[in-house]
Parts: C-alpha cells; sequence; structure tokens
C-alpha cells in the first residue's frame, strides 16, 4: 500500500458516487460505479480520449453523472486531452497521495491555458505543456531517438497541434516512415502541405516552415488521417 498503490489512500476517502480514474486501475474498495482510462472500461474511454475538445471530454463525463476524478497531481498524461481536461476542468481537492490526485469536475472551465503563451526562440519539446493539441494525440515515450524520448502523433482527421511563437522562423522536428502521412500546415492564415511518408524510417527530420517579420505569429498543423503525423519538436528562431 505504501511503496506499490499509494493511491488506495484516495479511493479510502471517495465518496461512492461515479469516478473517473486516469493513470490507475487500483480501485479495489472503491464503492461507487469505476470509469478506467483502460480495456476495462473501452467504451468509456475511447469517447473520452478521442474527444474533440476538453468541453466535449467534460461533457462526457457529465452525462455519465461524473463529477469526482482521481488523476495525476502533475496534470501529465500519455493523452493530451486528458492533459487538458485536467488543466481546465479539474479542480484538485485534499492532498496526494504518491503520483496520483482527487479532483472535482467543474461545472464550467478556467480560462484555456495551453496555446496561449507566445514561445520565444528556442527549441519545444512535443510534450511541452504550451503547446496545445486538440483531439486524439498520443505522447509516446518508449522510443529512445527523438529528441526528448518523446513524440506526438495522430492518425485522426482533422486533429490539430497549435502554437503561439514571436521569431523570424519556424522548424518543426518530426520522424518518417512508412506509415507516416500528411498534415496541413498554417501559419497567420497561408498554408502549406507536409508529407512524412518515407521507404523508411528517419529520425529527427527537420523541415523548414518559413520565414517571417520578427511578431508574433500562429501556427496550426491538421492531420489529414492518410497515416501517421508527428511532432518531435519546434524550434523558433
Amino acid at each position: 500500500m505504501e511503496r506499490v498503490i499509494p493511491e488506495r489512500a484516495l479511493v479510502a476517502g471517495l465518496a461512492a458516487e461515479p469516478t473517473a480514474f486516469f493513470s490507475t486501475n487500483a480501485i479495489a474498495d472503491f464503492g461507487g460505479r469505476a470509469y478506467t482510462d483502460s480495456w476495462h472500461h473501452e467504451a468509456f474511454w475511447k469517447q473520452v480520449r478521442d474527444a474533440d475538445t476538453s468541453a466535449d471530454a467534460a461533457s462526457i463525463l457529465h452525462g455519465l453523472d461524473i463529477h469526482q476524478m482521481v488523476g495525476p497531481a502533475s496534470g501529465e498524461h500519455d493523452f493530451p486531452m486528458v492533459e487538458t481536461l485536467l488543466d481546465e476542468w479539474a479542480e484538485p481537492v485534499g492532498l496526494p497521495a504518491g503520483a496520483l490526485q482527487v479532483y472535482r469536475l467543474r461545472d464550467t472551465p478556467v480560462e484555456p491555458r495551453r496555446g496561449q503563451d507566445v514561445l520565444k526562440p528556442g527549441e519545444y519539446d512535443d510534450a511541452d505543456r504550451r503547446i496545445a493539441y486538440r483531439g486524439s494525440w498520443y505522447h509516446d515515450r518508449q522510443f529512445s531517438e527523438p529528441l526528448g524520448h518523446s513524440l506526438t502523433y495522430t492518425r485522426v482527421a482533422g486533429a490539430t497541434v497549435a502554437m503561439r511563437f514571436e521569431g523570424t522562423s519556424l522548424e518543426l522536428t518530426y520522424t518518417q516512415a512508412p506509415n507516416r502521412g500528411s498534415a496541413t500546415i498554417v501559419i497567420d492564415g497561408v498554408p502549406q502541405s507536409l508529407s512524412q511518408k518515407g521507404e523508411s524510417v528517419a529520425w529527427r527530420v527537420r523541415r523548414s516552415l518559413g520565414q517571417f517579420a520578427h511578431r508574433i505569429h500562429r501556427f496550426e498543423m491538421r492531420a489529414t488521417g492518410d497515416g501517421y503525423v508527428d511532432v518531435d519538436a519546434i524550434t523558433v528562431r
């Protein structure tokens, strides 16, 4: 209990009401209806992870009468949608146990945080909390080759990644592979196409996205759904 599943201490104090569990299946002794982010509750979990916005995800929870959640105290999760849900809709309750925290689901969200900061010159990892993902994306940390040992990818048409930056050029780092597809990149309303498909795997491929006046710009990349597209890093110069 102390070393392996300290989150069970949270379960002991939970109200016996419908509860969403993110990043744990340790629900023994819980007296309410449990919904987990795993194959145990795939119908629920698929709806949440494939939600287009955090408001859609919160609506799914509200529809199941879920007002109580257990999730990572750090706010980090393998699916950016859960991170955004916790950022905008979750209010911490009490103290964490181990790596997990009890949250109450808000009736209305706080102001969106992701994608609002203006990124200055520098290199930003795909999992940076200032980058906003919308739709079904996945943070994959199993590979050693990518920058920061992580990639964030999707194959869902319409899934987007966006951020604001201030600089004179922008560079995207991604993985080229046979299972990759294409995306549309829009900077300040001007579109360009990008294909990440290749005959073999190539890590840390860099693509310059253009030269700009030194002011604040908006970047968005939208997946077309014809294969996986990923973000390894974004560099502002």
